[in-house]
């Protein structure tokens, strides 16, 4: 537990499917000790508790999860078959019941089959008995882990301030660092390209793991980290540092930069600052570039597949949702479209469009991104 789980409940591997996994692992011989009356350390039953909590915040309140690193749809057990492979609240209900907390049973949302089966008739006589006097959640910092949640009751941000996982080796962490997914009114707006295969695939698998395939910056069309293999990487020189991070009931900011284009000929650091004014729903985007030189930058955002596009001029993208209309505002560059893949569950993958905002930059620099409701 201390060596693969950090003090704020993110496991190292920097994946959110792999969280799930990896607290599974933990929680059911938690349960079976405790069964047949074996104490298990103060020290391990706390990290446990911000493990659950980790999952919680990460949950948007439709039970949908953003997907941070790889995702092979692992589960210990698995009860109901037709259960989405990407809900994590049958996670909380257990934790409710092993912590004896009202607000991870609220957002559980129900007493789950796990729960029923690892716990018993007792274990639902104790989610009985919780009172329902949760507050609703609200943003939430991992430093830890290196992720940053910014939400509201109808908004959910997660953001990718931290390194690429398995202390410095990789693992199941993806070149990710200073990406992000947004949801927003039920729906994913822009989301994480996903993982797709294993070894059955190689060439998707490399895809899917670089900075292409996530909402961040390339610069001079370098990967943050040489892939080693199907899972390792060379070297971690990401480097993260969060330099501010406020949140309030109206705006949230985030601001962290990491160093992986440090051994660039002409030596970036690329720092980025987010800023989500929660009241009318805008999403500032703004990336400082500290150094010296000429440098072509790419900038990607990857929509979920219900999200059609039209540019409109080269700053300009309207996005339109089953449910709202969005517009995508650059001050510099132009914008191009593709079609991608996002793979929403392991072996399966689906359209979606990519939005690249190229770039050709004189360090020092700094760009500006808006992604707002339209109400046009």
């Amino acid at each position: 537990m201390e060596q693969e789980v950090y003090p704020d409940g993110v496991d190292y591997e920097k994946s959110t499917s792999y969280q799930r996994l990896v607290l599974e692992l933990f929680y059911t011989p938690t349960i079976l000790c405790r069964i047949n009356k074996i104490s298990m350390p103060t020290a391990f039953m706390q990290r446990l508790e911000k493990m659950f909590e980790y999952v919680q915040h990460y949950t948007r309140s439709d039970g949908s999860i953003p997907l941070f690193g790889d995702a092979d749809d692992g589960r210990l057990f698995r009860y109901l078959s037709e259960d989405d492979i990407n809900d994590h609240r049958h996670t909380l209900s257990v934790g409710s019941i092993l912590f004896e907390r009202s607000d991870l049973a609220q957002a559980a949302g129900k007493f789950s089959q796990d729960a029923l089966w690892l716990l018993g008739g007792e274990g639902f006589e104790t989610s009985q008995r919780l009172r329902d006097d949760s507050k609703p959640l609200t943003s939430r910092a991992f430093p830890d882990g290196g992720f940053y949640i910014m939400r509201s009751e109808r908004l959910h941000v997660m953001i990718d301030a931290g390194d690429l996982g398995m202390r410095g080796l990789g693992g199941h962490g993806h070149n990710d660092t200073l990406s992000f997914e947004l949801w927003n009114d039920g729906e994913s707006i822009i989301v994480d390209s996903g993982t797709y295969a294993y070894t059955s695939d190689v060439a998707a698998r490399q895809e899917l793991r670089g900075v292409r395939a996530h909402n961040t910056v390339m610069v001079d069309k370098k990967e943050t980290a040489k892939f080693v293999g199907l899972w390792m990487i060379l070297k971690d020189d990401t480097n993260p540092l969060v330099h501010e991070w406020k949140t309030s009931e109206a705006l949230d900011v985030l601001e962290a930069s990491h160093r992986a284009y440090a051994s660039l000929p002409h030596p970036l650091v690329h720092r980025r600052r987010f800023e989500l004014d929660k009241k009318i729903f805008q999403l500032k985007i703004t990336d400082f570039f500290d150094g010296k030189g000429q440098h072509s930058v790419e900038n990607f955002l990857h929509f979920a597949p219900s999200i059609t596009l039209e540019i409109i001029d080269s700053t300009t993208v309207h996005a339109r949702s089953p449910k709202n209309r969005y517009r995508i505002q650059a001050d510099v560059g132009a914008f191009s479209q593709t079609e991608t893949w996002y793979s929403p569950s392991y072996g399966v993958r689906k359209k979606k469009q990519t939005l690249t905002l190229q770039q050709r930059l004189q360090a020092p620099a700094k760009t500006n991104m808006l992604i707002l409701r339209d109400k046009a």
